[in-house]
């Protein structure tokens, strides 16, 4: 190789590697602010600050919303329900265009809670709050229930560690969203989990998971619905304190069958046989599983 050619090829290398970082860059700003990032942009674009006492929330312009009441309320419930209190302000955005929700957010589902703490509102949720079809409260502080558990766990065990079934099954209890739209009520569910209709909470959100056949109007309401009976089952049989114990040990990052071994002196899996077992033998009554049952 001729010597004078050295230098030159060493710029184009160094051209081409600038570039390369000018396009990564670019494109990491993107999503940040515009992409599927955006739940942890230090700013939002295009969204404006409102005030709420207790959270952030954004609005992006153009959108309503005119109830911060309605979210304050539901601020305190949450914190009562579940006995702690939020370590930091929530932040909660409400979008107003369908195609804006579907680019800057990882999710289709109607509202949605971040490991991190952010809330995204979708504007088709929003309609149907408005339409009555669902009800905001419920819908807001089903979230809110995930943000104060990571809050209380951190990002990390929030995930990767913390068991998807359990957040899900504390949410739908402690918002009360059983019985509401097309969540079946407490009743109906243990009903159908008695009928044979269960999925394993460990298998929830595998694929394993979805080849389990339920014969339910609604797949995804009716086992949200089971796992908050599963929670509702552990609370009716050792109690408000043991509970709240035994989801400290979780938050705090134990293994799921030691910790429940350990706070309630019983298997898990002894726990769920024994209760679909109770069930089978109930199967058509409307009445559901007490303590001592």
């Amino acid at each position: 190789m001729r010597p004078y050619l050295i230098p030159l090829m060493k710029k184009r290398t160094r051209i081409v590697l600038l570039a390369a970082i000018a396009v990564s860059a670019g494109t990491i700003l993107y999503h940040l602010f515009w992409g599927k990032l955006f739940a942890f942009a230090p700013f939002p674009p295009g969204f404006s600050k409102r005030e709420a006492a207790g959270a952030e929330v954004y609005v992006q312009r153009g959108a309503a919303f005119d109830q911060p009441a309605v979210l304050e309320a539901c601020l305190a419930d949450v914190e009562k329900t579940h006995g702690l209190s939020f370590l930091r302000k929530p932040k909660i955005f409400f979008f107003r265009r369908d195609r804006d929700y579907l680019r800057r957010t990882v999710t289709r589902a109607r509202f949605f809670a971040y490991p991190n703490g952010v809330v995204v509102c979708s504007p088709w949720g929003m309609r149907e709050a408005a339409e009555g079809r669902i009800s905001l409260e419920i819908y807001l502080k089903h979230e809110l229930s995930h943000v104060l558990l990571f809050q209380h766990m951190g990002i990390v065990r929030a995930s990767f560690s913390f068991p998807k079934w359990l957040l899900e099954g504390v949410a739908v209890l402690r918002s009360g969203q059983m019985g509401t739209s097309w969540y079946p009520d407490r009743a109906e569910t243990l009903r159908q989990i008695g009928r044979g209709n269960f999925l394993p909470p460990a298998d929830f959100g595998k694929k394993r998971g979805d080849r389990v056949r339920l014969d339910v109007p609604n797949r995804s309401a009716f086992v949200y619905s089971e796992f908050a009976c599963l929670v509702g089952r552990m609370i009716d049989v050792y109690g408000e304190a043991k509970f709240g114990e035994y989801l400290g040990w979780m938050m705090a990052g134990g293994r799921p069958g030691d910790v429940f071994r350990e706070v309630f002196g019983a298997e898990f899996d002894a726990f769920i046989k024994d209760f679909r077992a109770r069930l089978a033998e109930k199967a058509g009554s409307s009445g559901y599983l007490r303590t001592g049952e």
